[in-house]
């Protein structure tokens, strides 16, 4: 461990000869057969002594370790952790937005329905209400037969 923390205050600015010790040292680690919680330790422990900070060294950081975990030498650290919760959320966030703007549109659906039946029941009742006062029908009579009140009648009629 001390090697490393010293490695990486001699090369503090030299990404590429970072991700070169982490690669190396990765190598080591799923070479001896270890514990594997120690290796996932002393991993960790590499990463954060390196620092990454070049976003295309940390996507081959991740690769190196999804190529190790493919050959069962599991080496779960935070970077490779922080990727693959990235990628389940961005999943998940555009499940949820499909499944929210499906609801939505059959909501608006509905609703556009129920609208277009409501419009479609007005200009029926007008329809029959100017029928009706045509056929010159007494207002308590069309009261009667629409259920609408007198007012909304005389409205209709001008």
């Amino acid at each position: 461990m001390l090697a490393a923390a010293k490695h990486a205050l001699a090369f503090p600015k030299n990404e590429i000869q970072k991700f070169r010790y982490l690669k190396k040292m990765a190598r080591l680690l799923s070479e001896r057969n270890w514990n594997p919680k120690d290796t996932r330790d002393l991993a960790n422990f590499l990463e954060r002594v390196t620092k990454l900070t070049n976003p295309e060294l940390k996507a081959k950081w991740v690769e190196l370790q999804q190529d190790l975990n493919g050959e069962g030498k599991v080496m779960y650290v935070s970077l490779l952790e922080q990727h693959l919760t990235q990628k389940i959320t961005q999943e998940v966030t555009e499940q949820v937005t499909q499944r929210v703007t499906e609801q939505v549109a059959q909501e608006a659906e509905a609703r556009g329905k129920q609208e277009g039946r409501q419009e479609e029941r007005q200009e029926l009742t007008h329809d029959v209400v100017m029928k009706l006062l045509a056929l010159n029908y007494p207002m308590c009579d069309i009261m009667e037969i629409t259920g609408l009140p007198e007012d909304e009648i005389r409205a209709m009629k001008r």
